[in-house]
């Protein structure tokens, strides 16, 4: 399995889980502070956590408007624990066998400003660019009409852009790409707009996805990067999916590498694991090496440490792409000390070498 193909399956993975599957609890997860232990949110919160996994196993709107209730008190308890800027719970799967993880993501107020970097919520509507975004819906909605039926496949495509959905499989997929390709690049000043400033957060991501048609990778990449401060995660997953493409696929195009690093202590689960498929996709790149094993190295261990599957599965992917090495996933001294030698013999190599 190649580089892709690890993190579209991962990426894949995120979706949640349907809520009348939900299992038992396997373990807790406190991600962003050292004020708050495993132990302590068991023992604290154990009884409220298996409520509201239980009440997830429910299929009526009541039943799980009661969970969603739950969750918001866990959250709310947690806050008032400490001087605490958020709190976040999630419930993710840790494979079709095992029980559920429960994640606490935590950002203390001191570390806000790093963590939570997000612009406020756009409030305007901007004009249509000549019915772009309408026919990238209509595109977007027949692709998921056609891969649900089985008339197309959902491996990555042939692809004339920075990033492609569905590619031109049909005629009337091919029809409305054609138009992407053709009018984007003149309507790039209104959909930067659009990405920046409109209220709806799924016309914003729309409007990343169509920006991928430009003739500029470098266009492309900036627009991703910036996106990556939005509030809303649609927007913040369009950017991620963007990005990760270009790293795979398009090595030509530098990045701004340091920009979806941060993204891997961002206080979501989903978050941290698109920045880790990043990291994968540049993991054997020359230009990135010295960095990885400089800097983001150190977060990606700190990601190997947890429980849920998806940040712990990717890292382990990241570091074994990285070194060579096949030390085990739970190895947790082997990798720091591997990562202290190769930082050493990183640094005594001759800047021309690198």
């Amino acid at each position: 399995m190649n580089a892709y193909s690890i993190a579209a399956a991962l990426l894949l993975a995120l979706s949640p889980e349907p809520a009348a599957a939900a299992p038992l609890l396997e373990g807790v997860d406190v991600y962003g502070t050292t004020r708050l232990s495993e132990g302590d949110i068991q023992e604290k919160f154990g009884p409220q956590i298996k409520r509201y996994l239980s009440l997830l196993r429910g299929k009526s709107k009541g039943v799980l408007k009661t969970a969603e209730s739950v969750r918001v008190k866990l959250e709310s308890d947690v806050k008032a624990m400490g001087d605490f800027a958020y709190v976040k719970v999630q419930k993710v799967s840790s494979g079709p066998d095992a029980g559920s993880i429960v994640v606490f993501d935590v950002v203390e107020m001191k570390d806000a400003a790093l963590r939570l970097p997000f612009r406020p919520a756009p409030t305007l509507r901007v004009p249509e660019p000549g019915g772009l975004l309408e026919d990238w819906k209509k595109y977007y909605d027949l692709g998921w009409e056609l891969t649900r039926k089985g008339s197309i496949g959902a491996d990555r495509v042939e692809c004339p852009a920075f990033y492609c959905t569905w590619g031109d499989a049909t005629e009337d997929l091919k029809r409305l790409q054609d138009r992407f390709i053709a009018e984007v690049p003149s309507s790039k000043d209104v959909l930067l707009r659009a990405l920046s400033e409109d209220a709806d957060p799924q016309r914003r991501a729309d409007a990343l996805v169509l920006l991928a048609y430009l003739k500029s990778g470098a266009d492309v990449a900036r627009a991703a990067e910036t996106a990556l401060s939005d509030p809303d995660d649609r927007v913040r997953e369009a950017a991620m999916r963007v990005i990760s493409d270009i790293s795979v696929y398009r090595q030509d195009v530098p990045l701004s590498i340091e920009k979806a690093a941060d993204v891997m202590d961002y206080p979501s689960v989903d978050d941290r694991t698109r920045a880790l498929a990043v990291m994968l996709g540049v993991a054997n790149h020359p230009r990135y090496r010295r960095f990885l094993l400089q800097s983001a190295s150190t977060q990606v261990l700190k990601l190997l440490r947890m429980m849920n599957a998806s940040n712990h599965d990717m890292a382990y992917t990241v570091l074994k792409m990285l070194s060579g090495e096949s030390y085990g996933s739970r190895e947790y001294e082997a990798w720091e000390n591997w990562l202290q030698k190769a930082r050493k013999a990183d640094a005594e190599q001759p800047e021309q070498k690198k």
